[in-house]
């Protein structure tokens, strides 16, 4: 147990008890906005392939467009014969 001598430490200990339990209590409502967040968002193995192939089908439509605006081309394999390569 601390003694005090005067009104100023209690006061100063007072207020550094405030700002830890206003810290705690933040960290309470981030943890629990996290976890509502996650609940809603659906962290399931379903979700998250779905999420995967989501995110593959619009880069393949991104890269056609731009393909298709630019005029890039994929080129295939051309062996030293100068046959295509499967």
């Amino acid at each position: 147990m601390r003694v005090y001598n005067n009104f100023d430490q209690i006061e100063h200990d007072l207020k550094i008890l405030k700002l830890k339990r206003q810290i705690s209590e933040e960290e309470v409502r981030i943890n629990v906005n996290g976890a509502k967040t996650g609940m809603s968002s659906g962290l399931s193995p379903v979700s998250s392939i779905g999420n995967l192939v989501g995110s593959l089908v619009q880069k393949a439509v991104v890269a056609k467009l731009l393909s298709a605006i630019f005029g890039y081309k994929r080129v295939k394999e051309v062996d030293k014969k100068g046959e295509y390569k499967a």
